[in-house]
């Protein structure tokens, strides 16, 4: 990510008209960028879904690496340049998929490049694309002070990831976002979570330890 933050976000369909190149820039090849990548696909097979949709497809790192795998997986994306299976609204799902039609919908980095209103919308249609769960990430708007992590390796036990991260509220956010995760009072985790709540069951709710910036969501459709 760049330093170049306002409140403002891109205008609507300037997204759909991004370059294919943008999403191969330097803070791509970032090291929290490609643990947080990394990170999606590791949880999503943890998940065990077959049958995939990935919600903004970006550079196809995710994507790809899901399908060499043996997934089901079908992308979609507002910017035709990035080659998804389906050019569409997100706002929208419901006119290119059937109701239930994935096992898992995978929202990573989107959201937040959209109004705040939609939101609840978006969300509504992310709980008619699937059967059974959905795996959202959101940026937070936060001062990083501290950021530490390590792997701690006790012999006959698994190894553990431990972090410590402390942050300060900040007011501005991404030049190339609307909204992040605590960025206003509407966007708290808590009041998130409320509207998520309506469609899901939150199974998590937590910070990547190894990129602080993003919070990894797993939700469970509700009967």
């Amino acid at each position: 990510m760049t330093n170049n933050r306002s409140s403002k976000g891109r205008a609507e369909g300037e997204e759909a008209k991004l370059d294919r190149e943008l999403y191969f820039g330097d803070s791509y090849f970032a090291d929290t960028q490609l643990y947080s990548l990394s990170a999606q696909i590791a949880q999503i097979h943890k998940l065990g879904a077959q049958r995939i949709l990935e919600i903004g497809k970006g550079n196809g790192f995710v994507s790809d690496f899901l399908s060499k795998a043996g997934h089901d997986i079908t992308t979609i994306d507002i910017n035709p340049n990035l080659d998804p299976d389906v050019v569409g609204d997100i706002r929208k799902l419901n006119e290119h998929f059937s109701p239930g039609e994935f096992d898992l919908t995978v929202c990573a980095e989107v959201l937040e490049h959209m109004p705040f209103e939609y939101f609840e919308g978006t969300i509504e249609q992310i709980a008619l694309s699937t059967s059974n769960r959905a795996f959202i990430t959101i940026p937070r708007c936060q001062h990083i002070l501290l950021d530490f992590a390590c792997f701690i390796k006790i012999p006959k036990l698994s190894r553990k990831l431990r972090s410590l991260t402390l942050t300060l509220p900040k007011k501005d956010i991404w030049s190339g976002h609307h909204w992040e995760l605590d960025s206003d009072k509407k966007t708290k985790k808590r009041e998130i979570r409320k509207l998520l709540e309506k469609h899901f069951i939150v199974e998590s709710f937590e910070r990547f330890k190894l990129n602080p910036y993003h919070f990894f969501i797993v939700l469970k459709k509700r009967d």
